[in-house]
């Protein structure tokens, strides 16, 4: 399927709201996904048809929870370096995602998949540019999503 910006467009306008009350509720956590950045990410993954969606660096859970609720029909496959009690209690009510812990490059080379959408939270910065585009060269997996790149990231 070809990516069509002007329909991502006019979906931006027409899910803003609703979107909005899905996720209202959420805590925010500094240095994890804004509610802005996960209505980005569904509306770019609502184009397609993922299998699955995989996140490297759930932190405290806030980008997850986020991306758990924006797509409730996927598997959310969440990958952390720590596993933190906090975060593992704040999703525990989340039957769509599973955690797994272990060194985000070594889990997610090994378990992404064709049909597989990629939400790199961590590392951030150019170490998380270089891990996502060593994945794109696997072909493994359809779209990605690089969260923290900006200035002041390394």
């Amino acid at each position: 399927m070809q990516f069509d910006h002007f329909r991502l467009i006019n979906e931006a306008d027409d899910k803003h709201p609703a979107f909005g009350e899905l996720v209202a509720d959420i805590a925010l956590e500094e240095g994890s996904l804004l509610p802005s950045e996960a209505l980005f990410i569904s509306l770019c993954v609502g184009q397609f048809e993922p299998l699955r969606i995989v996140q490297a660096g759930r932190g405290k859970g806030a980008g997850t929870e986020f991306l758990a609720r924006s797509f409730p029909d996927l598997p959310v496959l969440s990958v952390d370096a720590t596993d933190d009690p906090a975060a593992r209690e704040r999703l525990a009510r989340y039957e769509n995602v599973q955690l797994e812990v272990g060194d985000p490059k070594a889990v997610i080379t090994r378990e992404m998949r064709t049909g597989d959408y990629l939400v790199m939270e961590r590392p951030d910065g150019m170490d998380g540019l270089r891990l996502l585009l060593e994945l794109f060269a696997s072909r493994n997996f359809e779209m990605g999503f690089l969260h923290n790149a900006g200035p002041g990231t390394q």
